[in-house]
């Protein structure tokens, strides 16, 4: 499936963005899950962006102002793809990798295309999963923050290395 332009008016995300980023005092490029959407933005620099849509689950954005670079992406459906990963590895201290929902993501597939350049440019960022874990059902709302595990999965001294 081909990427296409998201083609309405982005006037209420672009006014939305300029007045969070001074807001939060500045710019951060960090991850930002929505969990009354279930789905997780970032965005790499300050410009405002213009969506393309790559398929049912990600969306990036690219500066509007002509250079069509890359300025960030959203994810959707993240709590499913927790769940996913979490069939394959632990989550500890609430910490995730971002490139492991990006990696559930592309299915059965490797991972090319759009998927493969966020994953070179996210490579190593790590974010607190621990609502996306609640989301998904993976824990209890009550789980300290130390020991979120898919339910089922054994204690870190149970596994095999």
């Amino acid at each position: 499936m081909g990427a296409t332009t998201v083609t309405t008016d982005d006037a209420g995300l672009r006014a939305h963005l300029r007045e969070n980023w001074d807001k939060a005092g500045g710019f951060r490029s960090v991850p930002h899950y929505f969990p009354e959407g279930d789905y997780l933005t970032m965005f790499f620099e300050q410009r405002i962006p213009c969506a393309q849509r790559v398929d049912d689950l990600l969306t990036i954005y690219r500066s509007e102002d002509g250079q069509q670079d890359l300025v960030g992406f959203k994810i959707k459906g993240v709590s499913q793809l927790a769940q996913k990963a979490s069939a394959f590895v632990s989550v500890q201290y609430e910490q995730m990798e971002l490139g492991l929902l990006l990696l559930s993501a592309t299915g059965n597939e490797p991972p090319e295309g759009y998927y493969y350049e966020l994953g070179k440019r996210i490579q190593g960022v790590s974010f607190d999963a621990s609502e996306i874990m609640r989301v998904a059902g993976l824990v209890d709302r009550g789980t300290s923050a130390a020991s979120l595990r898919p339910t089922g999965s054994p204690p870190p001294s149970a596994r095999r290395r």
